[in-house]
């Protein structure tokens, strides 16, 4: 269940997020709950701030956010989100403009600020504090992302693929400063071998030729290629 704080600023999410919830207080963060995290049975809890881009830029010039908030939810929660709600953009010279009906410039008091500002200081909340950034452009959208990210955190850990259909291959690791090899790239698509295995294939027949032409004898003798991975080469092989 989603625990939603009951306070101004928070409690306006529970007309608008879909999913099972409860008004509560929170000592820290607008929104939590728990999920399925990477260790079987063991839960983590997620912990949600929200801030309007008015809430962020007045947090920004305070230190609130960073000198009070965030301590408070690194060492409530397991994982935490920042989402910022509201259109916002740069203008042609870089300032902040956001969306009020038209887009005006942003001042707060007679403090205007810039785009890369607030960029910046994102980036360095996700980079160097491990916060998850989002944005939203609206109340409605807010409530919707909420409820998709709790249903997310409810699958098993295990259940989550996304990361692994794009190729059934991984890139070559960047310490390959050359272009690898036609036999490199073909041994490397040998299941079970991968880019490692296949370049010390490569070094050792030189051409596809060769190796596709090797026994299951001539195989075992690749460093780090045993009898069970050998054999699982060379029936890949005679399938093709």
């Amino acid at each position: 269940m989603i625990l939603i704080d009951r306070r101004t600023g928070s409690k306006e999410l529970a007309a608008v997020v879909t999913a099972p919830f409860t008004v509560t207080t929170l000592e820290y963060g607008d929104v939590s709950f728990t999920g399925n995290g990477p260790t079987p049975g063991l839960p983590v809890l997620v912990g949600i701030e929200r801030k309007t881009v008015m809430d962020l830029l007045s947090s920004i010039s305070t230190g609130r956010l960073s000198g009070h908030q965030l301590i408070g939810l690194v060492n409530s929660y397991n994982y935490i989100y920042l989402l910022v709600e509201g259109m916002w953009r740069p203008s042609p010279t870089g300032i902040l403009q956001r969306w009020t009906g038209k887009w005006r410039d942003v001042y707060l008091g007679s403090r205007r600020f810039m785009y890369r500002e607030v960029v910046n200081y994102l980036n360095t909340l996700t980079i160097l504090c491990g916060v998850h950034v989002w944005r939203t452009e609206t109340l409605t959208q807010s409530g919707h992302w909420i409820t998709s990210l709790y249903g997310w955190w409810q699958k098993e850990w295990e259940g989550h693929h996304a990361h692994t259909q794009h190729s059934a291959a991984p890139p070559p690791p960047s310490i390959y400063l050359r272009k690898p090899s036609i036999t490199h790239r073909v041994a490397k698509e040998f299941e079970g071998v991968g880019w490692d295995k296949g370049k010390a294939l490569a070094s050792h027949f030189h051409s596809v030729r060769k190796l596709i032409n090797a026994t299951e004898a001539q195989l075992k003798l690749v460093p780090g290629i045993g009898k069970k991975l050998a054999r699982t080469i060379t029936e890949e092989v005679d399938k093709r």
